[in-house]
């Protein structure tokens, strides 16, 4: 800081209000401390910000991988915080079938909370998450009273099998996401509902129940119908995939 300070011709106290954006100094005098931070390259510490001011400027969003689904979140995350002076921390798990998979959400937010982020953003959770620090949860775990926000899975989920039946299919397969997703079992309540309501009859070995794998083992997904029921869907699946 005090490099900074020299090369803008001001105190280390001017230097520190502009970097903490106080009150106090003239916008001219600002331009000259930011023209100096750029030249040297400083950058202020997300911790000691943190202890200053006991805020970042910093969320972080917490995932268990990144797949299509992840990456269209995170560019909605990205516009939402263009122009708001907010900088985003990405964590993702790298175990993501083993062992270590197991209670992510919790371990990520424990790391990202506290002094490097003012609140996390936390993608399709297993299970109901804690923290310090705000949190909002995309696709909630079943029963949790964290704020959250999701799409209307059982209307689209409906809105799926309707327009299959439309075109002629009868035998639709549907496979399940993982248990502990609200949306997973909105999916496939609209699944039965529009089939029930078509009278069409629902059977329970079209319904492969699993998580979201590799596409060689979505591929054995249909080869086990096929297996169970002597024959696949007439249709490619309905999802409840996440």
């Amino acid at each position: 800081m005090s490099d900074v300070a020299r090369l803008a011709g001001v105190s280390t106290a001017t230097v520190s209000r502009v970097v903490n954006r106080r009150y106090g100094v003239s916008a001219s005098t600002i331009e000259q401390v930011r023209a100096a931070i750029e030249q040297l390259g400083y950058e202020s510490s997300l911790v000691a910000t943190s202890l200053r001011s006991s805020r970042t400027n910093v969320l972080g969003l917490v995932t268990h991988s990144f797949q299509s689904y992840t990456a269209e979140v995170l560019k909605g995350v990205m516009d939402a915080l263009s122009q708001s002076g907010f900088d985003l921390i990405i964590y993702a798990n790298s175990d993501l079938y083993g062992t270590y998979s197991d209670g992510w959400e919790q371990r990520h937010l424990a790391r990202l909370s506290g002094t490097l982020t003012d609140g996390c953003i936390v993608v399709t959770p297993s299970r109901e998450v804690r923290s310090g620090t705000p949190v909002v949860v995309i696709d909630p775990a079943r029963g949790s009273a964290v704020p959250s926000v999701t799409a209307d899975n059982f209307a689209g989920a409906t809105a799926v099998v309707e327009h299959l039946l439309g075109l002629g299919h009868q035998r639709i397969g549907f496979i399940a996401g993982r248990a502990s997703l609200e949306a997973a079992w909105s999916r496939e309540e609209g699944y039965r509902t529009a089939l029930a309501q078509a009278g069409v009859p629902i059977d329970p070995r079209l319904i492969a129940r699993g998580v979201s794998i590799p596409s060689p083992r979505r591929r054995s997904r249909v080869r086990c119908w096929t297996g169970r029921t002597g024959r696949p869907p007439s249709s490619p699946p309905a999802t409840g995939w996440r």
